[in-house]
């Protein structure tokens, strides 16, 4: 009795751990999209922010520009293609140029008339789509927020 009894508060301790774990991976990753954010824009600030269980919107701006931000993140792969596919499924326009540098699944997009560029990517169980109102500025946050996902 006292064995099962022991095995049991293992097997909770470690998944409660394991739980802990992967929200502080994923609070990481919204703090280095922060940090990525505010480190390339300082004069940018957060409009708003709508968060909820592993995912957070962002809409960040200035007097002249902008960019907004969604990461999703769930425990399976299969959930972040979803994710993904729904959002690609309502695009009138198509999901854009494909690419094959940001993760397992990537395309990108571009405004002729506004300027305004974006980005959609999967990367393992994290399912990124960001805006900005320049090429280069979505290209570099694109290629900053891959690294900071760990596949999975």
């Amino acid at each position: 009795m006292k064995r099962l009894l022991s095995l049991l508060l293992f097997a909770a301790t470690s998944l409660c751990v394991l739980i802990l774990a992967m929200g502080q991976d994923f609070t990481s990753l919204k703090d280095k999209a922060e940090n990525a954010v505010k480190s390339r824009r300082p004069d940018w600030t957060i409009k708003s922010k709508h968060e909820k269980d592993k995912e957070v919107f962002y809409n960040w701006n200035s007097r002249q520009d902008g960019a907004t931000l969604l990461i999703f993140q769930r425990d399976s792969k299969q959930e972040a293609v979803e994710r993904m596919q729904l959002t690609i499924k309502f695009l009138s326009v198509g999901p854009g140029r494909k690419r094959s540098d940001l993760g397992e699944e990537a395309y990108s997009w571009k405004n002729e008339r506004s300027g305004f560029a974006g980005v959609r990517f999967r990367k393992g169980n994290v399912y990124v789509d960001l805006a900005a109102s320049s090429e280069e500025m979505a290209e570099d946050l694109a290629k900053d927020l891959s690294t900071f996902i760990k596949k999975n």
